[in-house]
């Protein structure tokens, strides 16, 4: 069993607890202005290197399959390790939160990266980030090449891709990317992936998703994001649950409240920290 934590306040961690429910927020208003976009420059390497085979118009198609099909991803966002001082200080209040432990196996995990156009049980699931320049590159590169020789992905008959297609297949590798400034968080995310469109009534409909579309206050701004279930039979959904370095929540009220909301005996530890 793997487990994976998220940092969170105590009031988040309440509501995580009586709700039962997980929010997959969204991506543009996290705290990396590259979020979403990291990618950007990679991709626009492996344009140059394949310039001599490509024409002006395939170039156009590729970029206009990459934009139209760069997702606007929903994360919750979680780390491998459970008592990182950074963590602690950007995520959980300041060390006073708490980092919760979930069992892996509660999230849906899939072959393909979800992209936009993915049907509602495809464009969820739970991707390592990568952080490393090297690993970035090569599986774009991969990716890239892999595409252009497949006739079950982008090969047109007669052996000529279909650069749209290929555009929109990397446009879906950005969730994954983030800048390496970022690794020492070792983050796995939940990435979804659905449509919202609008129309000239201002007319909102969300295409590729089962989840609960709301919002919420954060600091200034207005934050988007989809309810993600907890499973039915919580025992077991939470693992462990780590107390923040600067933290006051008592070990007697935490059981208590996972015992009153039915997530059952959880292991609860205190950070290493001596943050103060």
């Amino acid at each position: 069993m793997t487990t994976l934590y998220h940092y969170c306040s105590v009031h988040s961690l309440l509501a995580i607890l009586t709700s039962k429910k997980l929010w997959m927020s969204d991506c543009s208003k996290m705290n990396d202005s590259q979020e979403g976009f990291w990618a950007d420059q990679i991709v626009r390497e492996i344009l140059n290197e394949h310039s001599s085979s490509m024409s002006d118009d395939d170039r156009d198609q590729f970029i206009t399959g990459y934009n139209i099909n760069r997702p606007r991803p929903f994360l919750f966002c979680l780390s491998s390790e459970p008592d990182i001082l950074s963590q602690w200080r950007a995520y959980a209040m300041n060390g006073t939160g708490v980092a919760i432990g979930f069992d892996a196996s509660i999230f849906p995990r899939h072959k393909l990266l979800p992209h936009t156009y993915a049907s509602p049980w495809d464009n969820t699931s739970l991707w390592p980030v990568i952080y490393n320049a090297i690993e970035q590159r090569e599986l774009v590169g991969a990716m890239f090449n892999n595409a252009l020789v497949s006739p079950d992905i982008c090969v047109k008959d007669g052996g000529r891709p279909n650069y749209q297609i290929l555009g929109a297949l990397i446009a879906a590798v950005n969730p994954v990317l983030k800048n390496p400034a970022f690794s020492e968080e070792k983050e796995w995310r939940v990435i979804h992936s659905p449509q919202i469109t609008t129309n000239a009534e201002n007319k909102h409909d969300v295409l590729g998703s089962s989840y609960t579309i709301g919002q919420r206050v954060s600091g200034d701004q207005i934050v988007t994001h989809f309810e993600f279930p907890l499973p039915q039979a919580l025992i077991g959904a939470v693992t462990e649950i780590w107390i923040g370095p600067r933290s006051r929540l008592t070990k007697s009220d935490l059981e208590l409240s996972l015992g009153i909301n039915g997530f059952g005996k959880v292991l609860i530890k205190a950070s290493s920290a001596t943050y103060r």
